[in-house]
């Protein structure tokens, strides 16, 4: 029984440690996300929302592949990008909290960017949503909301 447990235990983490997406090969095989995305999101939580407002969100991917962006007050560090069914998950890591007069401190964010199927290339606008969230595995008290990209070329 004890190395079946340990066995699972190997084998859970190992699932939850995949590789990171490459996001020179995601950005190279995928061009027309370069480009710089912005919007005003706010949040799912009726509270939270009227306690924290409409949250600036700003991701730049660049033709070098690098990634950068912010949401609230909260630079996001070590951005990275991924496949996803919907469009593309982005990753990255709070420097601060979003609000300063706010008790939200949360340190992870992931970006879920949705994008057609059909016609990704010519598309300059997406309704995304934000996950708020203490890890990127699970988190019971994660803050969701909802905002809408509009894509211009990097200035």
């Amino acid at each position: 029984m004890k190395h079946i447990i340990s066995a699972l235990l190997i084998f859970l983490i190992a699932s939850c440690n995949g590789e990171k997406a490459n996001n020179e090969t995601i950005i190279s095989e995928n061009s027309y996300l370069v480009g710089f995305w912005s919007g005003e999101g706010r949040f799912l939580d009726t509270d939270l929302d009227e306690q924290i407002g409409t949250v600036n969100v700003k991701i730049k991917i660049n033709e070098d592949y690098s990634l950068s962006g912010t949401i609230g007050a909260a630079k996001l560090d070590d951005l990275r990008i991924e496949n996803a069914n919907h469009g593309f998950n982005i990753y990255g890591y709070l420097d601060s909290k979003i609000d300063p007069a706010s008790d939200l401190d949360k340190k992870c964010m992931i970006l879920l960017l949705v994008l057609p199927e059909e016609g990704r290339s010519e598309t300059i606008s997406s309704d995304a949503n934000f996950h708020l969230k203490s890890n990127f595995t699970f988190d019971f008290g994660m803050r969701v909301g909802g905002v809408t990209l509009s894509k211009t070329n990097i200035p």
